[in-house]
This record gives C-alpha cells, structure tokens and sequence, in this order.
C-alpha cells in the first residue's frame, strides 16, 4: 500500500486500516508459503515415481532451497510488525520463487516453449491473493518480466535451441496481458478494500454512538420506574429488566389518599424505542388522570381512548392491569385490558387467586366505553404479584414454558418473605430455569399487605 493509497484513507482510521492490511498480508504469505511447501512436498516424489525418466537429480537442491527459504520468509513473516517489513517479507518470497522456478526450468528445456505459462500462474498466484496495490502489483509483474528474459537468455545458450524469438514473444505478449488483468483487479480491490473499511469503520461509529443514545434513553427510562415503597399499610417492590436496551413494559403506584394506593402494569406490543416512547407518553396520561382517580376501571377507560384518539394507525396496543388497594374498607378493586391474570395470594386459605382478564387490548378500536372492573377483598398478610408476559413465558431448554402454575407454586412458597428478597429470589428462580438470554421484558411489582382498617 503506497502513501497516496494510505492518505485516502481518513486520518482516524488509517492507523486502523494499517493494522488490518498488515493482518491481511501477513496471513496469505503464511498461507502462500505453507502452499508452496506441502505442494513441493507431495508432488515431487510423485514425479519421481510416476516418471523416473523424466526427473532431474539437479532438481533436489533447488528444491530444498525453495523450502528453507520458504520458512525463513514465514518466520520473518511472522515476527514483522510494520507493514513495509510485512510486504518485504511478502516481496523476498516472490523473489525467492522465481529465482527457483528460473532455475528449475532451465532444467527441463524441452519444455521451453511451454515454460511461459509456469511464470503466468505464478504471477496470478502472487498477485491476486496478497492484497498488493496496483503500483506494487506492477513492481511484482516487472519482476515476472525480468525472471522470463533470465530464462530465455540461458536458453538460446543452450546445446539445443528448443525455445525461438516468436515462442518466446508470444510468452511476453501474455504475461503482458496477464498484468493488465492483476493490475485492473488489484486496483478495483484496493479501492473496493478502502471503501468497505471506511464504510465499515463509519458504521460502527454510528453503532457506538446509538448504543451510546440508547445506554443514556434507558437511564431516562429507568427514572419512570418506581421506587421500593415501604408503609403502615403495604410494602411495595418493583423491579424491571428490559430484553434489549429499552423496553416497552411499565408500572407505577402512587397513594391516593392516605388508605389508598393506586397501581398500574402495562405492557405495550413489541419492543424497542417505538415501544419506550409510548411508555414514556403513557405514563405522563397516568400522572394526569391519577390525580383524580376514583375507581381503576374508569381510569382505564380514559386511558384507552388517550391511546386510541394519540396512537391511531400505529398498530400499538397495550395490556393492562390497574387496580385500587383499599386498606380501610379491604377491597381490592381492578381492571384488566387484555393483560395476563395477575395473582392474589390469600393467606387465610392459603391459595392463589386469579385476577382475569375482563376485555382486550387499550387502544383496540371496537372498545364501547364500557366499564370494566372487579372486586376482591384483602387482609393483612395477603400478597398481590403483578407481572408482564414475560415471565410466564420463558422456556427451558426443551422450548417448556415457565407459565402460571409455576410462578403460582414460587408464590406459595415463598409468599412470608419480604417483597425484596422476594423479587431476587424470583429473578434468580427465573434465570435458572431460562435457556438462553430472555427474549422479552420482565417487570415484577410484589404489593405484601401488612394492615386493613376495617372498622
């Protein structure tokens, strides 16, 4: 690679683009010399077996000339850390196999007329594997030219003349074509080489400044997420696990008054920004209508014409649970948009109850406005579990998925632990059985109720 090649590379990346050129040739040397040598190997006391008559003892010392240099040249090779002391390597090589196909040639000069060819694939074989430049491959087709000419000069001194001027012309005028073919290809791979670097350092630029945006649009993200809650009443956690950089689930609480805590889980289709954007849309309606909140299920209502009047035509939906913990009168009253039964665990009787789902999808456009709720009553020691999807569908190994009686048998035996350790023990439950990295988000919120005030 000659200076003005280098300069067309940008300045950030040609010390990059050195690196990988010197990577590039040092490997096809290496490959080039192991070739040489295995070929020599093999086929020479093939030769000698199949055709006795026809091999040449004088043959034996260039031969083995060949494979001593061969090893130096992959020695040096190996230990040059420039790329002109790597493309020296490469060139003392070249140098090193023509003087040998020169002077095994000259051996059989009964094939002179054909002994042209031999210097045409050698030239290819250099050439177009070792990712010279065009002016280096030019240097490298002179040095054909040259070892050609050695070889005719020797042979019109020969005893018998088995090689005339029009032969050997005829052996110049096709190594001459056979460069105009390694120059025209080496040109279009350098450039092509350059361009395909370029572009593939410009990319990961760009990958690196997106990861980048993403790390700093998750942190964002992260402030939505609710902080560990910890009263008279209830002892709230939460805790959120995006499959990818952002996510598209979401859940919140917030008191309403001081024996009313409001909560909502949700979790939009698909995943990525798209889907963080809507959450983070989603969640300012929230915080708006919250503030007046009576009960979950007209709530919900307001939330499902916010999505289907602001996201129309997207083709994003949500499932969604929201729900009212009532600690004075002990009611927990919800409502569930499509979203996957979330579990009551009631301690009295030691079981697990199902909050089901009572209609489809926020944002779905047949919605009639009608108003969707239930009642469950709560006691001191109850625990309610919410989760997204993800959770009941992770797969083990054999594609068997996690689902609802396992997440149930966790709650019921782990349901006196705090709701801490509880979400810890579940995540570390949930790795373990995982094969592979999860493929979707994972939110928990675990609500312990500790206190009703029933009168």
């Amino acid at each position: 690679m000659n200076i003005y090649e280098i300069t067309t590379v940008p300045g950030p990346y040609r010390n990059m683009f050195i690196s990988e050129q010197i990577k590039w040739v040092k490997r096809s040397v290496s490959i080039q010399c192991l070739l040489i040598i295995a070929v020599y190997i093999i086929f020479t006391p093939l030769n000698f077996v199949l055709d006795p008559d026809e091999f040449r003892i004088a043959e034996i010392p260039w031969g083995l000339l060949l494979i001593a240099g061969t090893l130096l040249v992959f020695y040096f090779n190996r230990i040059t850390k420039t790329l002109f002391t790597t493309k020296a390597s490469a060139f003392l090589f070249i140098i090193l196999l023509l003087i040998v196909v020169t002077k095994t040639s000259l051996l059989y000069k009964e094939y002179g007329p054909f002994i042209f060819s031999i210097y045409v694939l050698t030239l290819f074989m250099v050439s177009l594997v070792i990712p010279w430049s065009p002016s280096e491959a030019l240097v490298i087709a002179a040095l054909h030219f040259i070892a050609y000419d050695i070889f005719y000069i020797f042979m019109t001194h020969a005893v018998v003349l088995t090689l005339n001027i029009k032969q050997f012309m005829d052996g110049l005028m096709l190594l001459f074509f056979s460069t105009i073919i390694c120059i025209v290809v080496r040109s279009k791979e350098t450039r092509r080489n350059i361009e395909k670097f370029i572009l593939q350092k410009e990319v990961e630029s760009q990958n690196e400044q997106m990861k980048s945006e993403l790390k700093l649009a998750l942190r964002i993200q992260k402030t939505l997420n609710p902080v560990p809650l910890y009263s008279r009443y209830v002892d709230v956690y939460a805790h959120f696990l995006p499959a990818s950089f952002l996510g598209g689930d979401y859940a919140q609480f917030v008191f309403l008054n001081r024996n009313q805590l409001l909560f909502i889980i949700s979790d939009v289709t698909g995943h990525g920004v798209a889907s963080a954007l809507l959450v983070n849309r989603f969640h300012a309606e929230f915080q708006i209508l919250s503030q007046n909140a009576t009960d979950p299920g007209l709530l919900m209502n307001h939330l499902n014409a916010f999505i289907k009047r602001d996201f129309a035509g997207t083709y994003m939906y949500l499932s969604s649970f929201c729900g009212i913990l009532d600690f004075s009168s002990g009611i927990l009253r919800y409502s569930n948009y499509g979203h996957p039964s979330q579990f009551l665990y009631c301690s009295a009787e030691e079981k697990v109850i199902e909050l089901e789902s009572h209609t489809s999808f926020l944002g779905l456009p047949f919605h009639d406005g009608h108003l969707y709720q239930s009642e469950q009553t709560i006691q001191a020691g109850d625990r309610l579990l919410l989760f997204t999807d993800g959770v009941i569908e992770i797969r083990d190994l054999f594609g068997q998925e996690y689902g609802y009686e396992r997440l149930k048998g966790f709650l019921k035996q782990n349901h006196a632990m705090n709701v801490k350790e509880f979400d810890q023990e579940l995540l570390e439950h949930l790795r373990a059985y995982k094969s592979g990295p999860f493929m979707d988000d994972i939110f928990l919120v675990d609500f312990k109720i500790k206190e009703i005030e029933k009168s």
